[in-house]
């Protein structure tokens, strides 16, 4: 769990109810604020994997987002744990998640829930997003796959989260661009 997030009372029970032998399990979030950024974050899902199907057409996460999830030990040693060079706070949990894929079975725990505090303001907003922008570059160049932020719809319609998923569109881009920068005179 990050440290900007707090533990429920379901957190770990959460995580009991979801066992079926996967090797890691991605919990849930919830937003310890009630503001319109809390809310967008939390109707966009941010912080929850992609879901993916499997070959029994039930979702399951295409990686893991740290902020909360549980991963057996012995799956997180085998992959030797985090890259250690990603240097930033983006792309490094999905990175973990993509690795721990190729060795197992990855699977949601919604009973899971950790809050998370987004009060961190649209300052925390343009941050956050640069970061992850930047984290998209990185995943992109470790596993060779196109991470360019394209423009999407938010999941829940009404006129701020247009505005906020047009802002955070511009902002994972920004940060992409910087990535992608720094990769090429990086490698000139």
């Amino acid at each position: 769990m990050d440290s900007d997030c707090v533990p429920t009372e379901n957190l770990l029970t959460g995580y009991l109810m979801a066992n079926k032998g996967a090797i890691a399990y991605a919990g849930n979030i919830k937003s310890v604020g009630n503001g319109i950024l809390s809310n967008y974050y939390i109707s966009q899902e941010i912080l929850i994997p992609l879901k993916t199907e499997n070959i029994e057409r039930k979702f399951v996460p295409q990686y893991l987002i740290t902020a909360n999830c549980l991963v057996l030990k012995k799956a997180f040693d085998e992959i030797n744990g985090f890259n250690e060079n990603i240097k930033i706070a983006g792309g490094e949990d999905v990175d973990l998640g993509l690795r721990l894929s190729r060795i197992g079975r990855l699977e949601f725990a919604f009973n899971s829930i950790a809050k998370h505090n987004f009060n961190d303001g649209i300052i925390g907003f343009i941050n956050r997003f640069q970061r992850y922008g930047k984290g998209n570059r990185i995943i992109e160049d470790i596993y060779g796959t196109e991470m360019k932020p394209t423009i999407f719809k938010p999941n829940k319609k009404n006129i701020w989260n247009s505005f906020f998923a047009k802002l955070q569109w511009l902002f994972l881009l920004i940060g992409y661009l910087k990535m992608n920068k720094m990769i090429k005179k990086q490698n000139d």
